[in-house]
């Protein structure tokens, strides 16, 4: 979307001498650090949420007044979170690689900008 946005802006960078290569990597850069505070940002949600539902849980007793059991087993109903950092990491990891390579398209889009093009009124 701001690729799109910036078309006038990519079209004057090409008109000034930035070849195609050099805006695609402008977008790439751009987009791996997006990703990147967009992680970070995300971790540092998800563990403050995970936080509180491992140290107070989730307390389901109010839905139901009689004692929760499955198959003549009884369960707790207060749910707790567990995170495993292997399974954190791995998310990180596949929400990276999924937006960099969502990112490559209009990088390469952006990068066959003809100038004249570009700076037409839309």
């Amino acid at each position: 979307m701001s690729v799109m946005e910036r078309r006038r802006e990519i079209g004057i960078l090409t008109a000034l001498g930035m070849e195609g290569r050099q805006v695609m990597r402008m977008i790439m850069t751009e987009t791996v650090f997006i990703t990147f505070f967009g992680i970070a940002l995300g971790v540092l949600i998800g563990i403050g949420v995970n936080w509180y539902f491992a140290t107070y849980g989730l307390d389901l007793s109010s839905m139901s007044p009689e004692e929760w059991s499955l198959a003549g087993t009884v369960i707790d109903p207060v749910l707790r979170s567990h995170l495993r950092p292997y399974r954190a990491l791995g998310l990180c990891l596949a929400v990276f690689l999924l937006t960099v390579t969502m990112g490559v398209y209009p990088a390469w889009k952006a990068s066959k900008t003809m100038p004249v093009e570009a700076m037409e009124k839309p």
